[in-house]
């Protein structure tokens, strides 16, 4: 049996290279201008990793196992670099733009952009200064970027296609569940648009293997956590989701800031090609699924940003 490649690369022209290289050396640049910034959480996650590689358990206090995590892949990466002997928060914040890169760019060779498809995306992908700015601010940002990045990126191309292909569901599953493992949260963005691929391709095993690939990472943790903790939801989910402690007028300002400074403004302005009605079934089962992340996206906005 052979592995179908993740992405198909294409010939990039001689203006298409200079734009990638000045778009990665610009990022660079726009996260050493942020690079002062340490947010005070990513030492709470270096500490968690210091203990667990000196045997003290995946803790902040050895003895007491209680989990500040909102993000354990966060945790585990800081642990393996912990292990490696490297300083995990100093570490990460090095490596934390490599992997806004990679994820970009894996995207760019799976879809062959034009020269200005391939503008706008640099511009909206990588000079976000919110994105900038938590990339190296120690925290999962930069993680969840690049999956984020890979599983839109799976989405548009299985939907340009018209069909899925049986490597795209354990892919679109792995992704998921590593989100997930990133943040709880991501569930609100990845679950429509599985349920409405799952709606047209239920009777593909393929599907119920991503699924069943996607479920047990997710899980895995959640019973670590419970077994481990006592509790499969961080101690901040307690305080951050008590209703009444932020005035509204608070989230929707920020709601409404951040397409404008993350870039996110410019794919509006950009007029569909395709008319939905034209589009094959997996298509626009894809097309409603992000219809609904999008407002399920928006309303966990206004609580909570």
């Amino acid at each position: 049996m052979t592995l179908a490649p993740i992405f198909t690369p294409r010939r990039m022209l001689r203006s298409d290279l200079t734009l990638i290289i000045t778009g990665a050396v610009a990022f660079i640049a726009l996260c050493l201008l942020f690079s002062p910034f340490v947010a005070d959480d990513a030492f709470i996650v270096g500490r968690y990793a210091n203990n667990a590689v000196h045997g003290q358990g995946l803790v902040y206090n050895p003895g007491e196992y209680v989990s500040a995590l909102t993000s354990p892949l966060h945790a585990l990466v800081e642990t393996v670099l912990a292990l490696c002997g490297l300083p995990p928060v100093g570490s990460y914040r090095i490596l934390a733009p490599l992997l806004v890169l990679a994820g970009w760019f894996i995207a760019i060779r799976e879809h062959g952009l034009s020269h200005a498809e391939l503008m706008l995306f640099t511009a909206a992908a990588l000079f976000s200064p919110f994105l900038a700015l938590w990339t190296v601010g120690g925290l999962e940002t930069p993680i969840l970027a690049s999956l984020a990045t890979l599983f839109t990126s799976r989405l548009v191309v299985i939907s340009q296609r018209g069909s899925a292909k049986g490597y795209d569901f354990p892919w679109l599953g792995a992704l998921a569940g590593l989100m997930f493992l990133t943040r709880y949260d991501s569930a609100l963005v990845t679950v429509p648009p599985l349920i409405a691929i799952l709606t047209i391709e239920r009777r593909r095993p393929a599907l119920w293997a991503g699924a069943t690939l996607g479920i047990l990472l997710a899980a895995s943790w959640l019973v670590f956590a419970e077994l481990y903790y006592g509790d499969v939801f961080p101690t901040s989910y307690y305080v951050k989701f008590v209703l009444g402690t932020r005035p509204r007028i608070d989230s929707l300002s920020t709601t409404l800031n951040f397409p404008l400074l993350s870039g996110l403004i410019l794919p509006l302005l950009i007029r569909p090609r395709v008319k939905v009605a034209n589009q094959p079934a997996l298509s626009k089962a894809i097309l409603l699924g992000a219809a609904v992340s999008l407002s399920l996206f928006l309303f966990y906005a206004l609580r909570t940003s």
